[in-house]
């Protein structure tokens, strides 16, 4: 595939000659972790000043990045050590009679791999007759093939690598394997299951401090107040049943406030290092209904505004704070702050910013 160019011509004709594009970049793939190299055929007099940018940012000599030029033959070599080294590259050639560019892609290919910045648990619990959602990120191309398993039992994998299997019952529980794998070779993570059986909600409950016909402060009875009674998880249910958080003798007790929980944080990456002038994002996987979603960086709440780098995009249960044209006083925790009227969950990251 061809990239695409772009011409400037300046009006006067007697400065010379405007650098004319005589061979358009072409893509390139190649392996992560090996150099790619970019090249076109440039030719202009005077001579022109070839200059190479990504996405917009000019490139500068370094380790990474290798320039040359004969003065018609100009290249670029990346060394790829990460996958984010992808995308558009372009080359700029300028004199005093105009200007031309082309672009071209670097596409870096890679096994598989589980993101570590968004690990699963080695074991999850649910309760019989919930749904249990399991989030994988990953990366590698060609695009991995997803597989799930129940034991040795293959099942069907969706397109966004979720799979969720709704009315869960015990027979559902044991282990679950995971691979991604294309032609450069495979992950694999197994994890385990556990599905307890929901206890029915008593008729009475007995605890040792109770006051019988206890009233809230307005006066009413108290048999439609659950005040901090929530589940954190299936394995405090039964600890719901002698929590001393209790306040009445005897209270009527509705089985689905008690599958009511607050939102938890199931991954966010905790470090993250960039290069300045890039695209950065950090996206969190959480459970729960989290009704009030907030990121914020040293105790300051983020803002965001039309035209602004701070954006935050949000699904059902995915997060992302997104920062474009990354700077080096972006550097710092951020923090993630998900809450209902139940509870609330944290977690922090830490981005630093790279030199090149």
């Amino acid at each position: 595939m061809f990239g695409i160019h772009r011409e400037t011509f300046s009006d006067v004709s007697s400065v010379g000659e405007t650098p004319a594009l005589k061979e358009e970049i072409q893509d390139v793939t190649t392996k992560l972790g090996e150099s790619g190299t970019l090249t076109c055929g440039i030719i202009g007099r005077p001579l022109p000043e070839i200059k190479w940018y990504r996405y917009g940012k000019e490139l500068i000599q370094s380790r990474k990045y290798k320039m040359s030029s004969d003065g018609r033959n100009h290249s670029l070599s990346i060394l790829s050590d990460e996958q984010e080294d992808e995308g558009l590259y372009t080359c700029r050639a300028i004199n005093e009679a105009g200007e031309v560019e082309t672009s071209g892609k670097l596409r870096l290919q890679a096994a598989p791999q589980l993101h570590p910045g968004f690990p699963l648990k080695e074991k999850y619990y649910a309760g019989a007759g919930t749904s249990l959602r399991l989030h994988v990120v990953y990366i590698g191309r060609p695009i991995p093939k997803i597989m799930w398993f129940y034991g040795k039992k293959p099942l069907n994998s969706s397109e966004n690598v979720i799979i969720e299997n709704t009315e869960i019952q015990r027979k559902d529980s044991g282990y679950y394997s995971i691979t991604a794998k294309n032609r450069f070779g495979m992950d694999k993570q197994t994890i385990e299951v556990n599905v307890a059986d929901i206890p029915e909600a008593p008729k009475a409950l007995v605890v040792s401090h109770g006051l019988r016909g206890q009233t809230s402060s307005s006066g009413a009875p108290m048999d439609s107040a659950y005040g901090e009674l929530f589940v954190e998880s299936v394995r405090s249910i039964r600890e719901f049943y002698i929590s001393r958080s209790v306040k009445k003798l005897r209270r009527r007790v509705d089985k689905t406030k008690l599958l009511q929980r607050p939102p938890e944080i199931e991954a966010l990456p905790e470090d993250i290092s960039i290069e300045p002038g890039k695209v950065l994002t950090v996206t969190c996987a959480f459970s729960g209904d989290a009704k009030h979603i907030e990121w914020s960086r040293s105790g300051r709440i983020i803002q965001v505004t039309a035209g602004g780098r701070f954006h935050i995009d949000t699904s059902e249960d995915l997060t992302t704070l997104i920062i474009t044209g990354v700077k080096a006083e972006d550097a710092g925790t951020y923090t993630l702050k998900l809450s209902n009227e139940l509870g609330s969950d944290t977690a922090t990251v830490h981005i630093s910013i790279r030199s090149v």
